[in-house]
């Protein structure tokens, strides 16, 4: 996904009625999707534990959640 699909995502989801619905043919590309966009408040643990309570393993994604978690620490 690139960053500005990601920030698109998150934009959508800051400013929707919740809960919001995000919708592709089988989840990974939405449950990808917010996991990436989750990634400003949500510790790469927590997202990868809730992804896979919802039935998607996305722990290929680790690196990357893990470096924007980094990000969000050196920002405060």
């Amino acid at each position: 996904m690139a960053d500005a699909q990601v920030e698109a995502f998150r934009t959508a989801l800051g400013g929707a009625e919740k809960p919001a619905l995000a919708f592709c043919r089988t989840g990974t590309r939405s449950t990808t999707l917010w996991a990436l966009a989750a990634s400003d408040r949500l510790s790469a643990n927590e997202i990868l534990q809730t992804t896979l309570e919802a039935g998607y393993n996305l722990e290929a994604l680790r690196p990357q959640l893990e470096a924007a978690s980094g990000k969000r620490s050196s920002n405060t």
